[in-house]
């Protein structure tokens, strides 16, 4: 919701995403992403603050959760409300800023985020024989018998 912190985080994205498409508050980024959906296109992730104009970042968040359930988010915030932290914990949020930003704490988070989005793309299934579907760095599940692994154990 501040121009400034818009460019300066645009920036910051730009070297790091591929693309990059930045909303001035919570109603221009319900829009962006309702036309993205019903275009069949979806984005890998989304930053928002809480406190916007015209729709909020909780309101938003809800909104996007109804046309994309496993969309991953990451929060910027000037608070530290322990109520919507508790209700963030639920969803795909993959980091959570408080302002003012940390540069270095920020890119890092960023990446962090791109490697899981990154991860999500990769094929499930790394053996067809054995049927191990890979569901993150830690953990994958044997199909075949109905087993789930935690660093190959």
């Amino acid at each position: 919701d501040e121009e400034l912190a818009r460019k300066t985080l645009a920036f910051y994205l730009n070297t790091i995403f591929d693309e990059v498409i930045v909303a001035c508050d919570g109603a221009d980024a319900l829009e962006i992403i309702q036309k993205s959906f019903d275009n069949k296109e979806n984005f890998d992730l989304v930053i928002t603050d809480l406190n916007m104009p015209n729709i909020n970042g909780m309101q938003m968040i809800d909104e996007i959760l109804k046309l994309i359930p496993n969309q991953r988010f990451i929060i910027v915030s000037a608070h530290k409300n322990e109520e919507d932290l508790l209700k963030l914990i639920n969803l795909r949020v993959s980091g959570y800023f408080v302002k003012p930003l940390n540069i270095e704490n920020m890119m890092e988070m960023l990446q962090k985020a791109k490697q899981e989005v990154l991860l999500d793309k990769q094929p499930k299934v790394l053996n067809e024989i054995s049927n191990l579907i890979k569901l993150n760095n830690s953990y994958m599940y044997d199909m075949e018998t109905s087993k789930l692994y935690n660093n190959n154990i």
